[in-house]
């Protein structure tokens, strides 16, 4: 089975991020991007090893991940 890969774009927002967790502990590989990152959104994604980027910018999303908005 391939690995499936989401990246997620708002990925600082409680609903985005909780989301990203619950993909994350289904074997997911996820990274997300966001305009800004504050607690506790950014220290639950950082304990968790999910990378995010900052701004919103296509050049942020790897190739082959789905897309969460």
């Amino acid at each position: 089975m391939a690995a499936k890969s989401a990246h997620f774009i708002g990925i600082a927002g409680i609903g985005m991020s909780a989301a990203a967790l619950l993909l994350k502990e289904q074997g997911w590989t996820v990274t997300g991007s966001d305009e800004a990152f504050y607690p506790p959104a950014s220290d639950v994604l950082a304990a968790a090893q999910i990378p995010i980027r900052s701004p919103h910018a296509e050049t942020n999303i790897p190739d082959g991940a789905g897309r969460f908005v």
